[in-house]
């Protein structure tokens, strides 16, 4: 498969000039992983879903990364609540295989550079609770994307140190 020259910046991104704080509200509800960053104007996510026939109930899976070309992002967790986070430093030839999957015991916050890919947090949290995080970031937010669905006919795996069925 053949690589794209360049990546556009995505729709709805780019456009601000601030920097902007919020937060994101991430959790997990019948099978899907979801995050609202509420520091811009179109933050809602679906960052992982779980599927019905899935035996291993402690994987997720995703279809997605992003990074931003303008400015970094710094999160704080309010409560503690042990998470994962998916990340990588490759440029835009992006691969599935440049994908790391880091833990986290939510006692700290993190700072995520421009141009590294990533997604929200994964909480390691019960269904339905929510687990908040702080955000500042630069808003300008003009994102780039890769949909490894769309260009590698794959799904990036998220192994939670958790069961899914059993919370």
């Amino acid at each position: 498969m053949g690589y794209k020259y360049t990546r556009p910046i995505d729709k709805l991104t780019g456009d601000e000039a601030l920097p902007t704080i919020g937060v994101f509200n991430s959790y997990y509800s019948d099978n899907y992983c979801y995050s609202t960053n509420t520091s811009v104007r179109n933050g809602e996510y679906i960052i992982g879903v779980k599927p019905n026939n899935e035996k291993n109930t402690n994987n997720i899976y995703t279809r997605e990364m992003n990074y931003h070309l303008c400015g970094g992002q710094v999160i704080k967790n309010r409560d503690k609540i042990p998470f994962l986070l998916l990340l990588s430093k490759a440029d835009d030839f992006i691969k599935p295989e440049d994908c790391i999957l880091f833990q986290f015991d939510g006692t700290c916050g993190f700072q995520i550079y421009p141009n590294i890919w990533h997604q929200p947090l994964y909480p390691i949290v019960k269904n339905n609770i929510q687990c908040i995080t702080d955000n500042a970031q630069c808003s300008v937010h003009s994102c780039v994307s890769c949909d490894f669905v769309n260009e590698f006919n794959t799904l990036l795996q998220i192994k939670l140190p958790i069961n899914l069925s059993k919370l």
